[in-house]
């Protein structure tokens, strides 16, 4: 007999890995009338498999399959007067593993492409120049602009990839973000102070010069390592 089956099924997504996450799912069939006894499951993996054509959206491509026959034990006789009371009933069961690998680079940079600008954005502060009459207003400004824009758009990425998961992928690379912002603003209020205990704007500038050129080779570097962890971990 064949049987058309069409279900929804919940599964606890963990996009910690976000974009590049892997997950198996898993869909369990079993016999609910007859048990081991009368009825079992046999797997016939010569003429199973899936749909070839088969497309997914959002960078979703199946890598795997398994169909896998089983039995489930229960401590109940589910009132089955064949069986001693007290007893224990078995039920036959076909188990399908599905794998899936995600690659949505795309979603990846909508949702990271504010918080790399606002880093930009504080990058840019490194460079502007300070002396003896201006303030640190303009480069205060700009750094609270930024921080506001990664902030808000940590909210928006949390919201779309959810917090059950604990932080993801997108999470760490906007507290990064967050990071260098306030280390930005501790080397412009720093560098007031040392124009005002006597530094020359030269050295000042100097020294911004090499704290931007560090900040941007690590920001790089902590970034390749986390979309490294999240390849090799997904």
């Amino acid at each position: 007999a064949n049987r058309n089956v069409d279900g929804t099924f919940r599964y606890d997504w963990d996009e910690r890995d976000f974009p590049f996450d892997r997950h198996t799912l898993t869909i369990q069939l079993e016999e609910g009338v007859d048990d081991v006894r009368k009825f079992i499951y046999e797997p016939d993996l010569t003429n199973s498999g899936i749909d070839p054509t088969l497309e997914l959206p959002g960078g979703w491509q199946i890598t795997g399959w398994s169909l896998i026959g089983g039995s489930s034990a229960y401590n109940t006789t589910f009132g089955d007067p064949d069986l001693p009371p007290g007893g224990t009933s078995e039920y036959s069961r076909l188990t399908l593993s599905i794998d899936l690998a995600r690659n949505d680079l795309s979603g990846f940079f909508k949702m990271t492409a504010v918080v790399y600008a606002a880093f930009i954005f504080s990058l840019v502060t490194y460079f502007m120049q300070m002396d003896m009459n201006s303030g640190i207003g303009p480069r205060v400004s700009l750094l609270a602009i930024a921080l506001f824009s990664a902030a808000v758009n940590l909210i928006n990425a949390s919201n779309a990839l959810g917090t059950s998961s604990g932080l993801t992928l997108v999470d760490w690379i906007h507290i990064s973000v967050l990071f260098y912002i306030l280390i930005a603003a501790a080397v412009t209020v720093v560098s007031r102070l040392l124009l005002d205990r006597g530094w020359t704007v030269a050295d000042v500038t100097r020294l911004n010069y090499r704290l931007g050129a560090v900040a941007a080779l690590s920001f790089i570097v902590i970034n390749i390592s986390l979309v490294r962890q999240a390849l090799s971990l997904g």
